[in-house]
């Protein structure tokens, strides 16, 4: 998808911009997170808006902003798609008309982790990993691991 390099891996501190072939989750050079940045201007000239506005909702309708190369390597559960339920009594509780709460339990593994595990274990695999490490004892843990069993890759809690 982005050989057109519609996006650039920055520090949101330095402003340092590194590759996406850097497996790095902190600058180099003054330790502070990064961020993905995407060229709007190309990114308008490369999103199929039709398929964006017809595709189902789900996690996959969004793959055109996803900072992978190639959608082969893609690693899905299915996940996105959770229900809206309108909730009645905390609507009548905080006087709110029309109160929804997002229902991310109705993702594969329980969590809404998955969203970013399907981009993270899709990337590992984009990269060749021969495995992917997680320090978590709870839903990132789960999200992670059913994601990379998915894909194959040993994942390591």
């Amino acid at each position: 998808m982005n050989n057109n390099n519609s996006y650039k891996i920055e520090c949101v501190q330095c402003k340092s911009v590194f590759t996406e072939e850097e497996t790095i989750t902190r600058c180099l050079k003054c330790g502070q997170a990064l961020d993905i940045i995407f060229d709007i201007e190309k990114l308008k000239k490369t999103i199929n808006i039709y398929n964006l506005k017809n595709t189902p909702i789900s996690a996959m309708k969004y793959l055109d902003f996803y900072p992978l190369k190639d959608r082969q390597n893609i690693i899905s559960l299915d996940e996105g798609a959770t229900p809206l339920v309108k909730s009645k009594e905390l609507s009548k509780k905080y006087g709110i008309k029309n109160l929804y709460i997002k229902n991310e339990g109705a993702n594969p593994t329980g969590v809404f982790k998955d969203r970013g595990s399907l981009v993270e274990i899709s990337k590992a695999v984009e990269l060749g990993a021969a495995g992917i490490v997680v320090a978590s004892t709870g839903n990132m843990a789960a999200s992670v691991s059913a994601y990379s069993a998915r894909a194959g890759i040993p994942c390591y809690v």
